[in-house]
């Protein structure tokens, strides 16, 4: 069990409780504290990611590295995963850190926003999925989004992206955050 986003520990517990022990192993970030008696809970910070979840999500990602066809890792995603879930591909935290601040300040839209952070990610837009390779995967998707997009709730780490590096930086043309962010 893998779980992150705000509310994501409410519906994890849930799935705990039902699974009893069938569950193996599970991890849980969230900003509302749970007790899980076979999951290990984290508590992470929103809206700007931080050393907790990068630490989370890092210390999950070396936990699932060994996965079969025969593994079925539940993944519960809800609003706040983009934050909460992050491992940051060729920037440092604190780079990650200022582009979320500018994209949060600049008036972008929240698909604006999440392509932007998928291109800057290794377990965003589908990223996941491809981390969890071979087993096979459930996402629970709790949305937070207009229209419903599962390639934006969260930036996608479980659906493959359809965006583009150019789009990235096309979107931060459009607020004027090229420049401004080096």
């Amino acid at each position: 069990l893998l779980g992150f986003g705000k509310g994501s520990a409410g519906l994890s517990k849930y799935i705990e409780e039902i699974l009893g022990s069938f569950l193996t192993k599970g991890y849980v970030i969230d900003l509302e504290q749970e007790k899980f008696t076979n999951t290990e809970f984290t508590q992470g910070t929103h809206p700007l990611p931080s050393e907790p979840n990068l630490a989370f999500t890092q210390k999950t990602m070396r936990q699932f590295n060994n996965l079969t066809i025969k593994d079925l890792i539940i993944v519960v995603i809800a609003g706040g995963g983009s934050a909460l879930f992050e491992d940051p591909y060729k920037i440092t935290l604190e780079k990650l850190i200022e582009v979320n601040k500018a994209l949060l300040k600049c008036g972008a839209n929240i698909t604006e926003m999440n392509i932007v952070r998928k291109h800057l990610s290794k377990v965003k837009g589908g990223g996941l999925a491809k981390l969890l390779y071979p087993s096979q995967i459930i996402s629970l998707i709790a949305s937070d989004v207009p229209g419903n997009d599962l390639s934006t709730i969260a930036s996608g780490p479980t659906v493959k992206d359809s965006t583009t590096k150019k789009q990235s930086f096309e979107i931060l043309q459009k607020f004027n955050l090229w420049e401004k962010l080096d």
